[in-house]
């Protein structure tokens, strides 16, 4: 087992600091995997742990007191209808866990004269890693360990049912000459988490933007039917770190496509860089392409994931960005890319007062609520995004 095992030390090695002292206990689990019944039931005692700290960050002492202080009941709470309704554990981390305290179980009782051996470990072993790989991802990591991300935009981990403060800047939508399907549109975020679907907000409260892409402007598109057919109300959610991309399925009916592979919901998968994915909604429906572009503004970098919509509203486009730092304009260096647009046309900024766009000779104008901008001589507008912009 011992190539299993180096695997293994690779993965856990390349836990973020985050995770603390798992990652010391994990170091245990492995240095003892000759002695299964103690790597075992070191393992049993991580995934304890993470059952302890999912339900804290899910909702308190109320939680706590209801799955009281067994991991098998943390465990059957875990797996209620009233948890599972909000989509934060998937059901492969429950059969997992369920898995792990089977087999710690069987480690612990010598009564019962069953030994376990190598297998038991190695299986053991990579279904805690993906317990705490996933715990980290999905609770404590968040967008918030790249000091790119501190500032402005860094999302709480999640606790309780209340939002988190509105700590971030609004998204920005940037309007210009399109073709006679309509304008073009760039949607700009500092948002690192944000979901996708036609009409439903997403169970998770982190989520403060929904881009609801209803299946096209009317029924008289001809893909009209076609991503009615494919895209649930809430379908999927897409997560960026800078070198980093993850799109989730979000239980749809349909099913969310990356490479054309399904992947499973509920689990957050990859987006490989640096060639640009694809992401599909449904088998057929709504489709756009992930890259991570890189951009310099006033001689400070700024890295975009850029979201380019495909076949339906070919003009719309959505930039998740590091630094609250735009350039408009026709220049390849351009952050927000408009080919009828002067070389840099505006360049916009995040203030103490909020979004404000500066043009040529020092001119500048606060991006105010309720209100679209022109910028200069232009055609191009700028407003921040309501509802009614991802739907036009």
């Amino acid at each position: 087992m011992s190539n299993e095992l180096d695997v293994l030390k690779v993965r856990v090695e390349r836990l973020e600091a985050a995770v603390g002292d798992v990652r010391e206990e994990l170091r245990n689990c492995l240095n003892v995997a000759g002695l299964p019944q103690d790597s075992l039931m070191i393992a049993r005692r991580i995934a304890d742990r993470i059952t302890v700290r999912v339900l804290d960050d899910m909702g308190g002492k109320e939680d706590r007191d209801k799955a009281k202080s067994l991991f098998d009941e943390r465990i059957k709470y875990l797996e209620s209808q009233p948890v599972l309704s909000r989509g934060l554990v998937p059901q492969e981390i429950l059969t997992l866990l369920h898995m792990v305290r089977v087999i710690g179980n069987k480690a612990a009782h010598d009564v019962l004269k069953i030994r376990p051996g190598a297998s038991d470990v190695d299986l053991v072993l990579r279904s805690v890693l993906r317990i705490v790989e996933w715990y980290f991802a999905e609770f404590a990591r968040g967008p918030k360990v790249d000091p790119l991300f501190m500032g402005v935009a860094s999302l709480p981990p999640l606790r309780g049912a209340e939002p988190p403060p509105a700590v971030r800047a609004p998204a920005l939508t940037i309007v210009g000459p399109g073709t006679a399907d309509g304008p073009r549109k760039v949607f700009v975020f500092t948002d690192r988490l944000l979901g996708f679907g036609r009409q439903k907000t997403s169970r998770d409260p982190r989520v403060q933007v929904v881009t609801r892409l209803l299946p096209a402007p009317d029924a008289s598109h001809p893909l009209f039917n076609r991503n009615l057919q494919n895209v649930s109300q809430f379908h999927a959610q897409i997560w960026w770190n800078v070198g980093r991309a993850e799109v989730r399925d979000e239980d749809s009916d349909k099913g969310v496509y990356v490479n054309e592979s399904r992947v499973a919901p509920g689990v957050w998968t990859p987006c490989i860089f640096p060639n640009p994915a694809h992401v599909k909604l449904g088998p057929e429906g709504v489709e756009f392409s992930v890259a991570e572009i890189a951009r310099v503004v006033d001689g400070a970098h700024v890295i975009c994931l850029k979201l380019a919509r495909l076949h339906n509203w070919p003009l719309h486009e959505y930039l998740m960005v590091s630094s609250p730092l735009v350039t408009i304009g026709s220049s390849p260096d351009a952050v927000a890319y408009f080919p009828d647009a002067p070389g840099l046309a505006a360049t916009i900024r995040l203030g103490d007062v909020g979004w404000a766009w500066h043009g040529a000779e020092g001119f500048a104008e606060t991006i105010e609520p309720g209100r679209t901008h022109a910028i200069g001589s232009t055609r191009l507008l700028v407003k921040r995004t309501g509802e009614e912009d991802f739907l036009s």
